[in-house]
């Protein structure tokens, strides 16, 4: 957390959720000084979500030849790319 002390913004980019305790204080230039403090809530930029598969299934096997499907899932709350899973099942 850091705060412009030409304009007295304060900057802060969390990587955790919760609350968490913060105290301000300005210092005038006679040295009196001012105190605030409060509790900023950091919540989730949103409800947890659980990932998509995007492929659809084969849904057809051959007797005596392994099946082999291949998933594509993504995640809603990633800015990653897709991730890929995979199983194979003999018949």
């Amino acid at each position: 957390m850091t705060i412009n002390s030409s304009t007295g913004e304060i900057r802060y980019t969390p990587y955790d959720y919760g609350t968490f305790p913060v105290t301000v204080q300005v210092t005038d230039v006679l040295g009196q000084s001012a105190t605030q403090s409060y509790n900023l809530a950091v919540s989730l930029a949103s409800p947890a979500q659980p990932p998509v598969i995007v492929t659809q299934p084969v849904t057809a096997a051959i007797d005596g030849v392994t099946y082999t499907q291949l998933v594509v899932a993504r995640d809603p709350q990633e800015r990653r790319s897709p991730g890929r899973s995979s199983r194979s099942r003999s018949a």
